[in-house]
């Protein structure tokens, strides 16, 4: 899987950029569809060696990281980032299927913007981002 997008543009973006970390294909597959309908520039990685050197060389905008496969590394992957001022204004979200409910307040300390466990809706994402992702639309 390449991880580029398509354009190889890595520099200019006019939509939010977004980077899903997850090993799951339906999960990173729906993410992708979803967040591509709100407007998002996706990039796709199934390895947790890949995501902090993705982070690193295209600076997203949407940071959406599976814990359970990246394990506690996630949490240090999450304050390494936070590290680095220039990036300080990524959003990062953590999800998992199986963590423990104290888990959502040890990602929030590591400095994510947000966690949920699966399933989960897109709405939830959305509350995380806020409208400086997603603007409200106008309904007739």
């Amino acid at each position: 899987m390449n991880p580029l997008p398509a354009t190889g543009n890595t520099t200019l973006h006019t939509k939010p950029l977004a980077l899903i970390a997850e090993n799951h294909l339906d999960t990173r597959a729906m993410l992708k569809i979803l967040l591509e309908m709100k407007g998002c520039d996706v990039i796709e990685t199934e390895e947790s060696e890949q995501t902090i050197s993705l982070v690193e060389h295209l600076h997203p905008d949407i940071v959406v990281m599976n814990v359970s496969y990246q394990g506690v590394q996630a949490l240090m992957n999450v304050s390494g980032i936070r590290k680095a001022s220039s990036l300080s204004p990524m959003k990062i979200i953590l999800t998992s299927a199986n963590a423990s409910p104290t888990f959502g307040e040890k990602a929030r300390a590591s400095g994510c913007d947000g966690f949920f466990l699966k399933p989960y809706d897109f709405g939830e994402i959305e509350g995380i981002l806020g409208p400086q992702f997603f603007p409200p639309t106008d309904t007739i």
